[in-house]
């Protein structure tokens, strides 16, 4: 895919609670990383169309590993 962008985000939010219909709010930041900001802030929207969560820019796509590991 040499057309595709890679952007790191929602490592600490379960797909399970994503996927609980019972939960009406996220209280939750969700970091996005990346080298390209048009790309952090597009993913930062997505992020917080999610009802209660927050994206925030969490830096360059070479710390992903870090906050993978928190």
């Amino acid at each position: 895919m040499p057309d595709s962008r890679v952007t790191a985000a929602f490592h600490l939010l379960s797909a399970v609670t994503l996927e609980d219909r019972q939960i009406e709010k996220i209280d939750t930041d969700v970091l996005v990383l990346d080298d390209e900001r048009a790309a952090t802030d597009t993913v930062q929207a997505l992020a917080s169309r999610l009802p209660g969560a927050r994206g925030l820019y969490g830096g360059r796509l070479c710390n992903a590993q870090q906050v993978e590991c928190r």
